[in-house]
């Protein structure tokens, strides 16, 4: 592609470089609206590498933020997912942690209930062997006066044993008398 300047020279017949005699004042103004729009483009080209150079930049910047929202958000989302499992953990042991508040009171409640019972048992134990002893006692007096009566008992057999005996005896001389007795009135 012809630069502007080249082509304008090409048009004016001077196609080497562009070095125009000033020989009036008609060339003066032409070759100082040369330089003077040579001097534009080049700072439109400056200009216009500048804003490209910006525009480069300006995209990279947006792309950099973009991708540092996104990393941002990934990271939100991470850390959200993290306080969302500390969470749930902090309520599964609050959950755990009454479960087991629940179970001690119950615990106490029945060991209460159990320590109460054993009271009761005890006192009820107490009664009871009171009773025994009494009881005890009363077989104590019972035997002896078991004992007593079986002696008396005991003597009482001696005694009809004894009767027995005399009545046998007495039978006896009876018959031995009866039959001396019809022996001599007979």
């Amino acid at each position: 592609m012809d630069s502007l300047e080249a082509r304008i020279l090409k048009d004016l017949g001077w196609s080497d470089e562009f070095m125009i005699p000033v020989a009036n004042d008609e060339n003066k103004k032409l070759a100082s609206q040369i330089r003077n729009l040579i001097q534009k483009k080049a700072q439109l080209l400056s200009t216009s590498n500048d804003q490209e150079l910006k525009q480069k930049y300006v995209k990279k910047s947006i792309k950099a933020t973009v991708d540092a929202i996104n990393h941002n958000n990934d990271l939100i989302n991470s850390q959200q997912n993290q306080l969302n499992a500390h969470i749930a953990e902090s309520l599964r042991q609050t959950n755990e942690t009454s479960h087991y508040e629940s179970q001690v009171k119950q615990m106490r409640k029945k060991k209460a209930h159990t320590e109460d019972r054993m009271r009761m048992l005890t006192f009820e134990e107490n009664k009871f062997k009171i009773r025994i002893e009494k009881q005890k006692g009363l077989i104590e007096w019972a035997e002896n006066v078991l004992q007593e009566a079986n002696s008396e008992l005991d003597r009482e057999d001696n005694v009809l044993d004894l009767m027995e005996k005399y009545q046998m005896q007495d039978r006896e001389q009876f018959k031995v008398r009866g039959k001396q007795g019809i022996d001599r009135v007979g």
